[in-house]
């Protein structure tokens, strides 16, 4: 990455908090796109990770990385900081066999919601009287991010979970689409 983002932290914290309102301001408009919300919800994660010292979400230029196709080498210390590690997301972002990494499309690595965007909007949706904080609050308990690998995710995509919470969620268990599919955190497993 090669910039020390510290010297930014004020210039971070405004950012951080500019999605917050933008993410009230989304909702109280009436006009709410589910892909626009993950475009906030992404941003603001990048940046709160950042305003608490985790810099490896944000780009030499200071802009969120987005991790759509997560390399385990190169991008190695922003997969550990994820929320949810599956084992074999483990094994592949610990693994010293390059060949494996990149020879192996089954291998390859997913960079998920653990909480999927359609069902933050619909937490978001319910919220009455939103406000920054309560938004901080709503993304502070369910706006996790899981690593899997391929055909982990695609477990999840059999199960139609793919972009849901199971039927009988209670919305506490941040990680039930993976407790449904039988994937166990290793996080923290160093």
């Amino acid at each position: 990455m090669g910039r020390d983002h510290s010297k930014d932290m004020k210039s971070i914290e405004k950012i951080r908090d500019a999605f917050l309102e933008h993410i009230v301001i989304y909702f109280k408009s009436g006009f709410s796109p589910k892909s626009l919300l993950r475009t906030f919800v992404d941003n603001w994660y990048a940046y709160e990770k950042a305003s608490n010292g985790i810099t490896c979400f944000l780009n030499k230029n200071g802009n969120p990385i987005w991790f759509n196709k997560p390399e385990p080498i190169k991008h190695k210390n922003a997969l550990l900081e994820m929320d949810f590690i599956s084992e074999g997301a483990k094994e592949l972002i610990l693994s010293e066999d390059k060949t494996i990494l990149v020879n192996d499309k089954h291998q390859r690595l997913i960079k998920e919601h653990a909480i999927p965007v359609a069902t933050l909007h619909e937490i978001f949706s319910k919220e009455e009287n939103l406000n920054v904080n309560g938004a901080k609050k709503i993304l502070n308990k369910y706006y996790k991010l899981g690593v899997l690998t391929k055909s982990e995710d695609d477990l999840l995509n059999n199960k139609k979970l793919r972009s849901k919470m199971p039927q009988k969620w209670d919305r506490d268990n941040v990680f039930a689409r993976y407790d449904e599919i039988g994937i166990k955190n290793q996080k923290p497993f160093m």
